[in-house]
């Protein structure tokens, strides 16, 4: 189900532009309230799977949820916490389109109705914001982390499936169950298909940083945190970089009828969002469905490597090489492994290669580096 943004971003007929609050609202027939429950339950059900190890499905009350938080935005209110639970609907009943969908949603309803919008406090900025807050998470992991590792990275697979989390994991020991699963998928998916839905994730992450500035520019110092779901989504593109191998733009889709680009009035003129390009991998020539524009071939032969990057592109040709060629190889799985531990950081890599936090401790105090260093930078990179 595609999201109708112009209609969604239409003001309220009958009065104030962004409707009512409709938490005032009392009994069962609240619309508000039975939109709030429909999203606890599915959250319930969900963790309720999680703890018995249950194969991920997703809960059908967040088609619920989707449908109540559509029918409130088109015609009773608009609302910051309403239009976050959407979010968290469809991230799991579209993937990385229905994100991209909720993330324009957010700036539209932002860029229109600011700060008229309703929300759960609307005392000040921080409180009108904090749904929002609550997708990234404030110190720890927010709403919408987990499930974003969740959304399969091949299409035609179900929520829950060959998803980064399934990824991460393949990394560390690609000669399991899970490993050769999660390859024949891969071959089976063929690149093209996989390409296509990296551009999607992309557009997800361009829409997110867009909503970002546009809390950054209202909101100023009381902005929430973003740099859980940037980075998520950045590994996300990084698992697509490896999948794919080699570089090529990959410009966003052109926005069709059921999801216009928002557009924001300036004394009465329309201002549109200019789509941006993205960069995730690609390493063949067959064109796309999007009609990808190739960049040019290298010349035969040998070429000089003037980047890190550029040397890790290669070392991806590499394993792809082997990964066709020789697929009973590990060398493969340990190009690609050594890639992306090379674009860890510091901190990340200690924590990938000691687990032990004590054993940690002790090669920074031999190495002479202050033990507290991880957590210095964890704190910098709130933001």
């Amino acid at each position: 189900m595609s999201l109708n943004l112009n209609e969604l971003l239409k003001p309220i007929e009958g009065g104030a532009q962004a409707g009512s609050d409709l938490r005032g609202e009392n009994g069962l027939n609240s619309l508000y309230f039975r939109l709030k429950d429909a999203r606890a339950q599915a959250r319930t059900i969900e963790r309720a799977n999680e703890a018995s190890d249950e194969a991920a499905v997703v809960p059908h009350e967040w088609q619920v949820v989707q449908a109540l938080a559509v029918e409130a935005l088109e015609t009773r209110t608009k609302d910051i916490e309403i239009a976050a639970w959407l979010i968290e609907a469809l991230l799991r009943l579209e993937g990385f389109v229905g994100l991209e969908q909720g993330f324009n949603l957010a700036r539209g309803l932002l860029e229109r109705y600011w700060p008229e919008v309703h929300s759960i406090d609307e005392d000040d900025a921080a409180g009108r914001i904090a749904p929002l807050a609550g997708l990234n998470g404030v110190g720890t992991e927010g709403a919408l982390i987990q499930p974003i590792r969740m959304v399969p990275l091949f299409p035609d697979a179900s929520f829950g499936t060959n998803a980064l989390w399934h990824w991460s994991r393949v990394q560390k020991a690609p000669d399991t169950p899970l490993g050769r699963a999660f390859s024949d998928a891969r071959a089976n998916a063929g690149l093209a298909a996989i390409r296509a839905r990296a551009m999607e994730a992309g557009a997800a992450r361009d829409a997110f940083a867009a909503l970002t500035a546009t809390l950054d520019r209202l909101c100023g110092p009381d902005a929430p945190a973003s740099s859980h779901i940037r980075n998520v989504l950045d590994e996300v593109l990084d698992a697509y970089r490896m999948l794919l191998g080699g570089g090529v733009d990959i410009p966003r889709n052109a926005p069709t009828a059921a999801a216009a680009p928002v557009s924001t009035a300036t004394n009465g003129a329309a201002k549109q969002v200019v789509p941006e390009t993205i960069v995730v991998a690609n390493h063949v020539d067959e064109p796309s469905a999007h009609a990808v524009a190739e960049t040019p071939a290298p010349p035969p032969g040998p070429r000089e490597i003037r980047t890190r990057e550029e040397a890790f592109t290669e070392m991806l040709r590499i394993a792809e090489f082997f990964r066709h060629n020789e697929p009973h190889s590990p060398i493969s799985y340990a190009l690609e492994t050594l890639v992306w531990r090379g674009r860890m950081s510091f901190v990340d890599l200690l924590e990938e290669l000691i687990p032990n936090a004590e054993n940690r401790k002790q090669l920074l105090q031999h190495a002479g580096i202050h033990a507290n260093v991880g957590t210095n930078a964890n704190a910098s990179a709130k933001r």
